[in-house]
């Protein structure tokens, strides 16, 4: 990726590692985010092998120095940076989706998505 040269072709855990430094580094979350909520990406993988390949690709592309200073702390599964974003790999398995979309944060999203329809079917 960023830091090892750019590889002969793209393939479905580069882009995914991609696409989560670019949303959790390059774009502001702060209107979206209450004041100590930490956001998440959540990049989720067919099974534990690619979310080590994927962990690997983010963690390789967050030591590159414009980007390095922004993690603050990394573990196993997330890194936290910052900007009070996480970047989070896990597998696709119905107990982690479905307890990822319980609760509060479920019923927001729904309601913006309802707005949002409602915006548009007014035009």
């Amino acid at each position: 990726m960023l830091g090892r040269g750019r590889p002969q072709r793209w393939q479905e855990p580069d882009l995914g590692a991609l696409i989560a430094i670019y949303l959790a580094c390059f774009r502001d979350h702060g209107p979206y985010l209450a004041k100590g909520e930490v956001g998440s990406i959540r990049v989720i993988c067919a099974d534990r092998d690619q979310g080590r390949t994927i962990m690997s690709y983010v963690a390789e592309m967050l030591a590159v120095p414009v980007l390095k200073p922004m993690v603050v702390k990394e573990l196993a599964e997330s890194f936290q940076l910052d900007n009070n974003v996480r970047i989070e790999v896990g597998t696709a398995s119905y107990r982690n989706i479905a307890r990822l979309h319980s609760g509060r944060g479920a019923v927001g999203r729904s309601r913006i998505f309802q707005e949002r329809g409602q915006q548009q079917s007014g035009l």
